[in-house]
């Protein structure tokens, strides 16, 4: 009998100086929801790397205290990952590697791994990873009337991951992304299983491949309102 296929949906965290990811979340689930493992770490000695200093990072020990991330050094977290990712493939999983904007993280965690490995050949994954980014497998099948709160210069809707979320949950009240890792995650797994039920084909890309995003397939699905809207609204 074969195994399900499982999404290992992350987020990462970056000073956006050259992506080092300093915060990395994820959750493995399948087509259900049902979950295998999970992991949510702050990396501080990539904040040692970081400079000139980076602030953000003093949130992080109220968040260690509510048990939302663990402190551990990036050698831990890559070998944590990976060795969940071989656990799950030994056992006939196929494992697709599910974020939001793919294309920024799998940059940001590649430009880490060279950092930390103190080479241009380090990488992050001990595998070929199969990507699906989520942004363009919402796009592609986003509702027809969907909106945003803010519009882009260009007057096309946005679709960041707070703006994708307050669409498909009916802008709960009080909702603002935390720009964690850990919740960033939640999010993204709240928009994945809507995906998901409307049966539409995984895009799909391996290792390096190049990954539209999801901003063509949105104008083309939903176009927006345009740039006279936009500017009145700036």
């Amino acid at each position: 009998m074969s195994k399900p296929t499982l999404f290992i949906v992350f987020d990462t965290e970056t000073s956006c100086q050259a992506f080092p990811v300093y915060d990395m979340a994820w959750r493995i689930v399948d087509r259900q929801g049902r979950e295998y493992n999970r992991g949510s770490y702050f990396m501080p000695d990539v904040i040692e790397r970081i400079t000139p200093i980076f602030r953000k990072h003093e949130e992080y020990p109220e968040y260690v205290a509510k048990g939302h991330v663990e402190q551990r050094f990036y050698q831990d977290v890559k070998d944590t990952f990976n060795r969940q990712v071989k656990t799950l493939r030994e056992k006939g999983h196929r494992i697709l590697l599910v974020a939001y904007n793919a294309d920024f993280d799998r940059k940001a965690l590649k430009r880490t791994a060279e950092l930390m490995g103190g080479s241009r050949r380090s990488r992050f994954f001990r595998f070929e990873p199969e990507w699906v980014d989520l942004w363009q497998y919402w796009a592609e099948s986003a509702p027809l009337h969907y909106t945003s709160e803010r519009l882009t210069e260009n007057g096309n809707w946005k679709s960041s991951l707070e703006e994708v979320f307050r669409f498909e949950n009916h802008n709960p009240e009080g909702y603002a992304e935390k720009h964690t890792a850990w919740s960033d995650t939640d999010d993204a797994i709240s928009v994945l299983e809507k995906v998901i039920r409307r049966k539409k084909r995984l895009p799909v890309y391996k290792g390096d491949a190049w990954m539209p995003g999801g901003w063509r397939a949105l104008q083309k699905r939903c176009p927006g309102p345009g740039k006279t809207l936009a500017l009145s609204k700036g």
